[in-house]
This record gives structure tokens, C-alpha cells and sequence, in this order.
């Protein structure tokens, strides 16, 4: 059996808590999870935390929530988190961002019913 990883997981939408909840459950470590900032909803327009942040809230995981992926303070969070692999779900990161760091790999999920079948798409390794 393979020794148990460091995860950061990138990932906002209700889709993604499946998985997050599936790496919460597993022999892994989740260091943190990064999601989309809080948004206004509703007539009040109150502030609603993300389904990842939630779930990660509620798990005492946590959460990073930049506003630009490339900004250097969120990078150097990022490092802080002594992560051994990122996975994301397909939304989440664009190549030529975290994916360089210096982490072993990053794992994204996607959404789309063709990807679904092969359940994750190794971006580099």
C-alpha cells in the first residue's frame, strides 16, 4: 500500500464535494482546500460560503479562498502546506498556475460525462 499523501484540493462547486468528501474519508491527509471566494446570494445579499468551504469548515480543514490564483502571497500559502499532490475539479486551475509549483503532480476532476468515465485526468505527473 502506497504511503498516505498531502493533499491541497481546488474546488468550488457542489459536483466537487463528492470528491472532497471521498479524500476526507480516505487514508490521505487534506492540508487545505482552495475554493472561489464567498459570493453575495439572495435578497440580502448576504455572504454564502462555497459547497467545498463548507464541507472543509465543517471537516476543520483549511480553506484558501484567493482572488487571483497567481498572486504570490497565495502561492507562497499554498507552499506552506507542505502538499505532496492538488487535485481540482475541472474549473478550478489553468495550466501555467499552481499546477508548476513544485508538488509531485496535480489530478483534475472533471465533470463532463466522457471524463467522468475515466474518473480523473492525470495534467502532469
Amino acid at each position: 500500500m502506497a504511503p498516505p499523501l498531502r493533499i491541497v484540493y481546488f474546488g468550488t462547486p457542489e459536483f466537487a464535494v463528492p470528491t472532497l468528501r471521498t479524500l476526507l474519508a480516505s487514508q490521505h491527509t487534506v492540508a487545505g482546500v482552495v475554493s472561489q471566494p464567498d459570493r453575495p446570494r439572495g435578497r440580502g445579499h448576504h455572504l454564502v460560503a462555497t459547497p467545498t468551504k463548507a464541507l472543509a469548515v465543517l471537516c476543520g480543514v483549511p480553506v484558501l479562498q484567493p482572488a487571483r490564483l497567481r498572486d504570490e502571497g497565495f502561492l507562497a500559502d499554498i507552499r506552506a502546506l507542505h502538499a505532496d499532490l492538488d487535485g481540482a475539479d475541472a474549473s478550478a486551475v489553468r495550466r501555467g498556475s499552481v499546477g508548476d509549483s513544485e508538488h509531485v503532480g496535480l489530478v483534475q476532476i472533471a465533470q463532463h460525462a466522457r471524463r467522468l468515465r475515466l474518473g480523473i485526468n492525470l495534467l502532469r505527473h
